[in-house]
């Protein structure tokens, strides 16, 4: 679960440990996160069997995230076997003793969810009991209960039903504007398919609709997949041994159609996750599972079509989220493997690069008619028969000092140059064009690879070119030799440039 516990602008991590304790990690920036500390560390017969819902709501409206989850317990202590529980944040991410929070149902599965379902603009507390009661609590209600094992404790008055004669097994639960009325409806997921609940506003909610009965609620989620402002459905399903990932588009109102396939490929897939991971405007997706272990990833390559799937590793997936962890600009994936065999990780977003491409060698310039073709983003042509590139990773964030430069498609074995102006120019020279203008710096020398490839390789950029903080624009290219056989007869060339803002 992801959560700004010491308010420094950043999202950190709240786990459980292996050993059942409730931990979080801060987020210390460049994706580095820190040492768990402790939130709750179970002791004696209070130790918990099963976390249902784990959550990050202000529950005491200080400012300050708490902490919440619901558990199955198997003491004496909770015959019933259940237990709400909150961690006051005390402010920086320092907690104090764990507390009962009272609900106005006694079931052995509370399924938590924080969503506004009467609109008054704060964060309320949902809780889907699996034998058949939803209630709704507000945030900022009364907290009552000590961090004794006490076996029950006065409900919130203000409780309200939304649903008390539904009975249907919760896995998670959502709020979407399903019907597009300004109103967010609730959503649960369960192994009998999904069912939503039409907030009527002041009046309170309709009875559950059933929206599909099939078995694939662990990877379903609502999106706007086609941009109409209508939330559709997307779910991972298995056939077999193959995973698919199909939806049910939303025609406005609820009205949702049949199910259509929107990609295959990848092996077993129970969970997913739509973002645009490369930055080009539209949603992209995720899939992984926990049985058969993978990670993939699928490129949008249209309105409604998606590129083969692109395997990202080999692990164990519980739960797939969202987040720039390294605040480079872009989002990250992280992973939450299943317990003991595989913990928390997190997977550089390396699809959106810093700095913008010029100086290509498909516009008029390059000295000898030795243009590329457009779109390559490459530099003049070469002897190989290609334009060299230049290439980024990494961030432009000074204080990370990450950015990396690289080398592509040049002449084997030959000495280059990688360079950093301060001006753009366009002066043909040699077989190629420079465009980085002086006054200028050299980055790094030394020999290309039997590839044609070279990169800086964790020399600091930031220190060879004397940046001295954010706010600086800077100009990249890199000169290689290019003997005997070169296309102009020159001898040398240049690749592309890019244009660094420093942040």
């Amino acid at each position: 679960m992801l959560g700004d516990l010491d308010g420094d602008g950043r999202n950190d991590l709240v786990s459980r440990s292996s050993g059942g304790a409730l931990v979080w990690r801060r987020n210390l920036d460049g994706g580095a996160y820190a040492a768990a500390q402790s939130i709750w560390q179970p002791s004696g017969p209070t130790s918990f069997q099963q976390l249902h819902s784990l959550l990050a709501l202000d529950v005491d409206a200080d400012g300050d995230l708490d902490v919440e989850w619901s558990v199955q317990y198997i003491d004496h202590f909770f015959p019933d076997g259940y237990a709400v529980w909150v961690a006051p944040n005390l402010g920086g991410g320092t907690f104090g003793p764990r507390q009962i929070l009272p609900i106005c149902a006694d079931y052995p599965q509370i399924v938590l969810l924080p969503a506004d379902p009467d609109g008054d603009g704060d964060r309320d507390l949902v809780a889907f009991a699996s034998s058949g009661l939803d209630v709704q609590i507000p945030a900022g209600g009364e907290v009552r209960g000590t961090d004794l094992p006490v076996p029950t404790a006065p409900p919130i008055p203000s409780c309200a039903f939304v649903d008390p004669d539904e009975a249907w097994e919760t896995w998670f639960a959502a709020e979407y504007d399903l019907d597009g009325d300004g109103d967010l409806d609730l959503v649960r997921f369960g192994p009998d398919g999904v069912r939503w609940f039409d907030n009527l506003g002041t009046t309170g909610f309709a009875p559950g609709s059933t929206l599909t009965s099939d078995w694939y609620s662990y990877g379903a989620r609502f999106v706007d997949l086609d941009a109409d402002g209508d939330a559709d459905f997307l779910a991972a399903k298995t056939a077999g041994s193959v995973g698919t990932l199909v939806r049910r588009m939303n025609a406005g109102g609820a009205a949702f159609g049949g199910e259509q396939l929107v990609a295959s490929g990848a092996p077993i897939t129970r969970t997913t996750t739509p973002t645009d991971f490369d930055g080009d405007g539209d949603l992209d997706l995720v899939a992984g599972d926990h049985g058969s272990p993978g990670t993939w990833y699928f490129e949008r390559s249209g309105p409604l079509s998606f590129l083969p799937p692109v395997d990202l590793g080999a692990l164990h997936v519980q739960q797939l989220l969202t987040d720039d962890a390294d605040g480079d600009g872009d989002v990250d994936l992280l992973v939450r493997g299943q317990v003991p065999t595989d913990g928390l990780y997190w997977i550089e977003n390396l699809l959106v690069t810093p700095g913008a491409l010029f100086c290509t060698g498909d516009a008029a310039g390059c000295p000898c008619s030795n243009t590329t073709l457009f779109g390559d983003d490459e530099g003049c042509r070469n002897s190989t028969g290609r334009g060299a590139r230049l290439r980024t990773s990494g961030s432009a964030i000074v204080a990370h000092d990450n950015l990396e430069l690289r080398v592509e498609q040049a002449r084997a074995n030959q000495p280059f140059m990688l360079l950093q102006g301060r001006n753009s120019i366009a002066l043909p020279f040699k077989d190629g064009v420079l465009c980085a203008g002086s006054p200028s710096l050299r980055i790094l020398r030394g020999t290309l690879d039997a590839a044609g490839r070279a990169e800086t390789g964790g020399v600091s950029v930031v220190t060879e070119g004397a940046i001295p903080g954010p706010g600086q624009l800077r100009y990249y290219q890199a000169w290689f030799r290019d003997p005997q056989v070169s296309v102009c007869g020159t001898g040398s060339n240049f690749t592309n440039a890019v244009a660094i803002a420093w942040e």
